[in-house]
This record gives structure tokens, C-alpha cells and sequence, in this order.
């Protein structure tokens, strides 16, 4: 390409054009040279679901693939589009091999589908890895998906996901599960207890993750008798017993009240 240049300079478009027409005849047959084939495709990738083979496909690198032959952008954005893949590189190695590096998103929870379970990563992507099977070390987030519009899906989902990242991450609760009703109301569920927290229809991650200490603080291990938690009220957690009655704990959230209303909607 440097002689091309040269030759531009000074024999002007004839000879520029006489260049480019032999480097045309002798590209094909330069990068097809046999000892510019690959011989060694090394493929590094964080995910035990990954068939080395079949990335090393995904990305064209087929028997007889020439190093001059692999265009590495279209290879990585192949290679991106799979849904459990969150970054991809490949990098050619002379004289002839090619160290393939893929790396999977990170699962933050996991959710239901018509299928089986599927992963979420924090940005909310839902995916699956080869297989379907439980995830039973990963909190559940359910019931948003039955929303037929796509927004209020969406909505619903990264809700979810902010709810679970102030719980697990800033407030260091364990979470099981947090699901949303067809009308919209949040429940959580913690880890190693039954008992539904009910946080309303627009809970603010902040202030639930505040609440849902207080609470888990103030009340015992085990509730007989105990149906739900209630904390979508801005003043109170109220108890909801298994009889019928109801019990305000004011208490509870002395020191954990931001500044809003409540998270009813």
C-alpha cells in the first residue's frame, strides 16, 4: 500500500492504476498461500455452556480460513449477537494462529418463561445458555413478563432489577424472589422466609431497602399466623394476620422514613 502511494505521487493516475490492477491479481493468490492458514485457534471464554468449536464457526475461522481472510469485526459482531455473549474479541497471531476470547454477560437474576428459566444480566438482557435448568442461587424476578405492552415490561424489569441491586447490594438483604402482580404491585420475598413484603406500585429502591431493614429488624424469625407485611403505606408497615386482623408497626420504621408519600401509586 506504500509503494501504491509512491507510485501516486509521481506517475499520476496511469500508473496508480496499473499498481492497483496488480495488486489485485496478486492479493487473492498471496492470502491464500498455505502457510497463511490458520493452524491454532485458541479460544478462551468464561462460560461452561461454551462449545469451543462451535464459537470458533460462529466466527468463520473454518479449515482452510487464511489469517488474511478473517475480517475481525464482522468475526466479533457474530459472535455479539449471541444473546448470552456480552463481549467478544479475536486477535491474529502470525504466522498462523488466531486466540478467540468471548466473554458471557453476568447473570444478576433469573426469571420464568414459556420454556424454562432464562438469566437477566443488570443491564436487563434476558438470555439462556446452552440448556435449560433451575438457577437456584440467583433470586427469581416474576410476573413481569405477563404485561402485554412492551414498555410497561420493560418498565416493570428494570424496576425489578434496581429493587434487587439496593436490597442485595447496598442494604446486604437476600432476596428469593420479587414478583409483580397483573395490577402492578411489587411483593419481595426473602431469602430463607416465606413472608411477602408488599412495597406497592411505584417503590422508590432506596427508601424500600431502608424499610425492608427496619422491618426485618423489628419482627421475629418466625410469624405464626402471619399472611403478608405491607410497606407500600408511607407512615407504617401494617401486618396482615392469617384471621383477618391487622397490625400497624410504627415502630418498625422510626428512622427509616425518607422524604415522599407512599408507594401505593
Amino acid at each position: 500500500l506504500v509503494r501504491i502511494a509512491v507510485v501516486v505521487a509521481l506517475g499520476g493516475l496511469a500508473s496508480a492504476a496499473a499498481a492497483y490492477a496488480a495488486v489485485a491479481i496478486v492479493w487473492p493468490a498471496f492470502a491464500s498461500r498455505p502457510y497463511s492458514r490458520v493452524k491454532s485457534v485458541k479460544v478462551v471464554c468464561d462460560s461452561r455452556a461454551a462449545e469451543p468449536a462451535a464459537l470458533a464457526s460462529m466466527a468463520g475461522l473454518f479449515d482452510g480460513t487464511t489469517l488474511w481472510q478473517i475480517d475481525a469485526d464482522a468475526a466479533e459482531h457474530a459472535l455479539e449477537s449471541v444473546p448470552w455473549v456480552e463481549d467478544a474479541r479475536i486477535e491474529r497471531r502470525f504466522p498462523a494462529a488466531v486466540r478467540l476470547e468471548v466473554r458471557r454477560r453476568r447473570p444478576v437474576a433469573a426469571t420464568v418463561g414459556p420454556d424454562g428459566p432464562y438469566l437477566i444480566d443488570a443491564q436487563g438482557v434476558v438470555f439462556r445458555e446452552a440448556g435449560s435448568r433451575a438457577y437456584p442461587d440467583l433470586p427469581y424476578l416474576t410476573g413481569w413478563q405477563s404485561e402485554p405492552d412492551r414498555g410497561v415490561r420493560i418498565q416493570r424489569l428494570r424496576l425489578a432489577i434496581d429493587l434487587l441491586s439496593a436490597l442485595e447490594e447496598d442494604a446486604q438483604i437476600r432476596v428469593s424472589q420479587i414478583d409483580v402482580d397483573p395490577r402492578g404491585v411489587f411483593r419481595l420475598y426473602l431469602d430463607g422466609r416465606r413472608l411477602p413484603l408488599v412495597l406497592g406500585r411505584r417503590p422508590t429502591p432506596e427508601r424500600v431497602a431502608a424499610r425492608v431493614r427496619a422491618v426485618v429488624a423489628a419482627l421475629p424469625e418466625k410469624l405464626a399466623g402471619v399472611r403478608e407485611v405491607d410497606l407500600s403505606y408511607g407512615d407504617r408497615a401494617v401486618v396482615r394476620v392469617a384471621d383477618g386482623r391487622v397490625v400497624s408497626l410504627l415502630a418498625a420504621l422510626a428512622g427509616a422514613q425518607t422524604s415522599g408519600g407512599n408507594d401505593r401509586g
